[in-house]
């Protein structure tokens, strides 16, 4: 992904980031190897090159309402992480973290977040 974000800044191209949401709704609908990023890479460079600049005429005429259940599915596949997590510390950054992102933004939560877990890491602070 990093080479493909230096490479595509010369055609003009924006930076992304295919994070674990996509890998994780993937995971969930049956992709277990690494042929699936072959094969979803292979669509879209094929899509890209065919439509060109039709390509955005296809995605919109997806219903959103897909698009939103595979947000639903990611979610919930990525939220098994808290099943490992067996004591009282180690579910209080998650569940903070998902009270702050509620409340105000996902920024606040994330940065919020990262200092309890460094202050709970150091002993300072029990819960």
């Amino acid at each position: 992904m990093a080479l493909a974000n230096l490479l595509s800044f010369f055609i003009g191209g924006m930076p992304m980031c295919h994070g674990a949401g996509g890998l994780a709704s993937r995971y969930r609908f049956g992709a277990r190897t690494a042929g699936s990023n072959l094969i979803i890479g292979t669509l879209f460079i094929t899509m890209a090159l065919f439509l060109g600049e039709h390509l955005m005429a296809v995605i919109y005429l997806l219903p959103m309402s897909a698009l939103g259940i595979l947000m639903i599915f990611a979610g919930g596949q990525l939220s098994l992480t808290l099943l490992d997590m067996q004591t009282r510390k180690d579910l209080f950054v998650p569940v903070l973290v998902l009270g702050i992102t509620l409340a105000t933004n996902l920024a606040a939560g994330f940065l919020i977040g990262i200092a309890v877990a460094y202050v709970l890491r150091s002993q300072r602070l029990h819960v």
